[in-house]
């Protein structure tokens, strides 16, 4: 995602920059190119193309119109998609939130068991949520979303993400086993009516992921987008001729048809980069960052420490076990323990937040 802002230049220091940018592209710019230079041949010839073209306005009512409308059409379904796949992302953070809470206050025991659990689910709603990434992102080989997003994983539960496709789901179940297993042991603290806040909490977690899942699995209708792509090069070589020969100057008409030819295939390339908002390209959603943020929260609410994730030079990962005995450790009063090597758990927080930005998870226009 790229974040910009509109005061610095009056904005117009914004429409130069090429990242990310739908104009400086090769799905706009050669085009705008194709028709500065049709239309600087329309004025060249502006003669004899008159006697072909006697009513322009008549060809911008038969093709303009009906392009432009299908084009702005598709533009805002592509940013009702984009929002809804913002909207459902968010939901999913939200319940799972919710389901962190949960852990932090239904299970109010200070035993040794209840913080490795504590600290185990924090762990299972991370790994969810990461998982849920990246099977909206495509990205299929296990190693490289273990890697990539540092997940904390026992050898039977890596194990079993291998041998299924549809690893959120996987993860979703075993988050629900947890918290079955716990109440039926009395280890939940409220009763089974407050309880079941955490069940449809869940549930809601795993509709708002299908209804992301709705948007990534579900392309724009291809005949639109065929009609669209027909129309646009029809007019990339159309509208030139019409424009160069009636306003009968090199210049401007060539710059006309150039920023008219421009100005179209921009705004369809901008309904191509808002159509699936969970990808890698520059202006899709910054999973990455909303992942930390999760982790974070998660931090906050005390069932995991800042510590476990990151990521050790040895890249080793910290197992959920070996994490639930951190935290036991820490919460018996290890000062030395309960802080990282590089200082109090809020400086950290600024640190990692400014790695976010570092990384690339967003792109600042200066």
């Amino acid at each position: 995602m790229i974040l910009y802002d509109n005061r610095r230049f009056l904005g117009y220091s914004q429409y130069f920059h090429v990242f990310g940018s739908a104009i400086f592209t090769f799905r706009s710019a050669p085009q705008s190119v194709v028709g500065a230079a049709v239309g600087y041949y329309a004025t060249q010839n502006a003669d004899e193309l008159t006697d072909y073209i006697v009513n322009p306005t008549a060809y911008f009512s038969a093709i303009s119109l009906v392009l432009g409308f299908l084009l702005v059409f598709r533009t805002q379904l592509a940013y009702m998609r984009y929002w809804e796949g913002r909207t459902s992302f968010q939901t999913l953070m939200s319940k799972l939130e919710d389901v962190g809470i949960h852990t932090k206050t239904f299970v109010r025991l200070n035993d040794s068991e209840a913080i490795k659990w504590k600290n185990a689910m924090g762990h299972m709603l991370i790994n969810y949520l990461a998982l849920a990434m990246a099977e909206l992102r495509g990205e299929r080989d296990l190693d490289e979303v273990v890697t990539k997003y540092n997940l904390s994983l026992t050898p039977d539960q890596r194990e079993e993400l291998e041998a299924f496709s549809y690893r959120a789901y996987i993860a979703m179940s075993w988050i629900m086993d947890a918290w079955v297993k716990r109440a039926t042991a009395g280890g939940v603290t409220v009763p089974p009516p407050v309880q079941s806040r955490t069940y449809q909490n869940l549930s809601e977690a795993q509709l708002a992921f299908n209804a992301a899942q709705k948007i990534q699995s579900t392309p724009f209708p291809y005949p639109f987008v065929q009609v669209c792509g027909m129309l646009l090069n029809v007019y990339m070589f159309s509208a030139p001729l019409v424009i160069g020969a009636y306003i009968n100057h090199f210049i401007f008409g060539t710059l006309l048809s150039c920023f008219s030819v421009l100005g179209f295939f921009a705004l369809n390339r901008t309904a191509d980069e808002l159509e699936d908002p969970f990808g890698h390209d520059p202006n899709d959603l910054p999973l990455d960052h909303y992942l930390c943020s999760f982790q974070e929260s998660m931090v906050s609410l005390g069932i995991i420490q800042y510590s476990e994730l990151q990521v050790a030079d040895d890249e080793a990962q910290v197992s959920p076990q070996e994490a639930g005995d951190q935290l036991l450790l820490n919460s018996e009063g290890d000062e030395e323990a309960a802080h990282a090597p590089r200082g109090t758990k809020k400086f950290m927080m600024k640190q990692r937040k400014q790695e976010r930005i570092n990384s690339g998870h967003f792109m600042y226009l200066r």
